[in-house]
């Protein structure tokens, strides 16, 4: 899934933007069997990479001087939210093929257009 047209020019974001899209495609395919365990292992992973991406951008934010960045750390934030409400919903409502599938759609949508538009502002920097 990944193109070369979301890269923003920097080597060590743009690494971690491409092992963000293809943690999202396993989770896709583990979405859909029926046993939870991979998709969940899959989940904590995601989670702990897109806080040190998420981490790691805002300083490369700050060290450029990108004019947005408080907005762009409200993004990030939210999708933590957003993440932790969905994991919340398996927890409470059983962890179900339907709601990983929802969730998993809900991460590529995030992702492909958060760095495919907000993301990409930032080549304006360098």
């Amino acid at each position: 899934m990944w193109k070369d047209s979301f890269a923003i020019g920097v080597n060590h974001i743009d690494a971690q933007h491409k092992a963000l899209v293809g943690c999202i495609e396993n989770l896709g395919d583990k979405a859909q069997k029926e046993d939870p365990t991979d998709f969940l292992e899959a989940l904590d992973f995601l989670k702990e990479y897109a806080v040190q991406h998420f981490s790691d951008e805002e300083e490369y934010q700050e060290l450029i001087g990108f004019d947005e960045r408080k907005e762009h750390k409200t993004m990030h934030d939210k999708f933590i939210q957003e993440v932790l409400l969905f994991e919340k919903q398996m927890n409470d409502f059983g962890n179900s093929v339907a709601i990983r599938t929802k969730f998993n759609s809900f991460l590529f949508n995030w992702l492909i257009k958060h760095v495919c538009f907000e993301d990409q502002k930032m080549k304006e920097y360098y």
